[in-house]
């Protein structure tokens, strides 16, 4: 009891002096790294009413100093000589901030129980869901993700491991995982979330949710991502793997003179009216994920031209309304080249696009893709030479070049490098028609 009270009584003594809050903290922080208490702490913009406060306990004169040091043995030797020699600082400094000492190393430890704890409840809860060993990598640091999965443990516990239940929980809703599957059955992702979740937005692009069954899936499917696809349409060919569908309708082609079979081996009508017509179709995933093969519409051709510009394959359908034409539209998405796969092997492709950097870039990734298949259109020097526009090209865009390796393409990019212009579709349209 008589303790206690001197142990209040210390600690009033140093809340009246404002100084020994400062004091106190500092040598907290040298508890943490030391794991006691021990070591040198430095003040050097005291008010002279603080020197005073530390004078008065401490027996020594500050008066004329403007850099204040402070060993932990000189705040001992004043304890000793005080009436509170009974206590320790480590009872003072734990009753005035009424806090538990802990170090730094000691802290680290319990923090690691706690989230080994955190992580081995979910493992056990899902011990025999399919993802689970997949999880356990995850979590033991060995799998992509790892950071994501820590990061949102930091910042709120509470709903990553709400998040983790629902994606767990999730799984066996997947077509693809549901017992005894179709081969083709499929669902849109708002109503694989909300039959999952209840919510049909639980795993709209971007959610933690979204994040964390994509990294299931990338693992489960070992499917590596493709040069042409960004990553968003890499995470929808993922899930269309798994029987959702993303995005089937906003990710399309644009695409002229063809003929087309469905997956029950049937004539496409649609695709066979419009080409009749000698109109141009525009095909989405949700059109292409319900065809086998694809075709020029008239069977004696075997050559697909692929312009990049809109303009271009407008004028080019209209010159030459018995061929077939792909556009890539200034990229080539994930329905380009689904359609483009579509076609029989014995089928050729010419491909004609911008001479700039990104062209000749999506020129060499159409080459790596399909090989001797692919031909590059109009991807001459001279005809670079004749047709320099004046748009110059920075170093930003010139750095691309360092990617291009195709030998096809060196002379051009050889040539690019000492010009410094670009070369459009549009300046060369007689040429492309000749």
């Amino acid at each position: 009891m008589l303790t206690n009270n001197l142990l209040q009584e210390a600690v009033n003594y140093f809340k009246e002096r404002e100084v020994y809050e400062k004091v106190f903290k500092k040598f907290l922080v040298k508890y943490e790294g030391l794991g006691h208490f021990g070591g040198t702490i430095n003040f050097s913009s005291l008010t002279f009413n603080e020197k005073e406060q530390l004078e008065g306990f401490l027996q020594r004169d500050f008066t004329n100093k403007k850099n204040i040091t402070i060993s932990f043995k000189t705040l001992e030797k004043a304890l000793e000589n005080s009436k509170f020699s009974a206590l320790t600082w480590e009872e003072i400094i734990k009753k005035f901030f009424n806090i538990q000492l802990i170090s730094k190393k000691e802290k680290i430890a319990l923090e690691n129980e706690e989230k080994d704890l955190f992580f081995q409840e979910i493992i056990s809860k899902y011990n025999e869901n399919i993802a689970i060993s997949w999880f356990k990598k995850l979590v033991a640091n060995s799998q992509s993700g790892n950071n994501l999965i820590l990061q949102n443990y930091r910042n709120n516990k509470k709903e990553l491991k709400k998040t983790l239940e629902n994606v767990f929980d999730s799984i066996q809703f997947i077509p693809k995982f549901m017992k005894n599957p179709s081969e083709d059955y499929q669902e849109i992702l708002p109503i694989f979330a909300a039959t999952a979740t209840g919510n049909p937005h639980y795993f709209d692009e971007g959610t933690l949710g979204e994040k964390i069954l994509t990294l299931f899936l990338i693992d489960f499917y070992k499917i590596t991502k493709e040069d042409f696809l960004s990553y968003s349409e890499y995470k929808s060919k993922i899930w269309f793997e798994a029987g959702i569908i993303k995005d089937e309708v906003s990710n399309d082609v644009l695409i002229y003179g063809i003929k087309g079979i469905d997956n029950k081996n049937n004539i496409h009508q649609g695709i066979e009216d419009f080409s009749k017509r000698n109109e141009p179709i525009r095909l989405t995933l949700f059109n292409l994920q319900n065809l086998s093969k694809l075709f020029p519409y008239d069977e004696r051709e075997e050559i697909i031209y692929i312009v990049e510009n809109p303009a271009i394959f407008s004028l080019f359908i209209k010159k030459f309304p018995n061929r077939t034409v792909v556009c890539g539209n200034g990229q080539i998405r994930r329905a380009v080249l689904m359609a483009l796969d579509l076609f029989d092997i014995n089928c050729k492709f010419y491909y004609s696009g911008d001479l700039d950097p990104e062209g000749l870039l999506i020129a060499q990734k159409l080459k790596n893709r399909y090989g001797t298949r692919l031909f590059l259109w109009k991807y001459e020097v001279e005809l670079y030479k004749a047709h320099l526009s004046d748009i110059e090209l920075d170093e930003s865009r010139l750095k691309k070049l360092t990617s291009i390796e195709d030998p096809d393409l060196l002379s051009l990019k050889e040539e690019m490098l000492i010009r410094k212009r670009a070369v459009y579709q549009e300046q060369i349209i007689t040429e492309l028609f000749l």
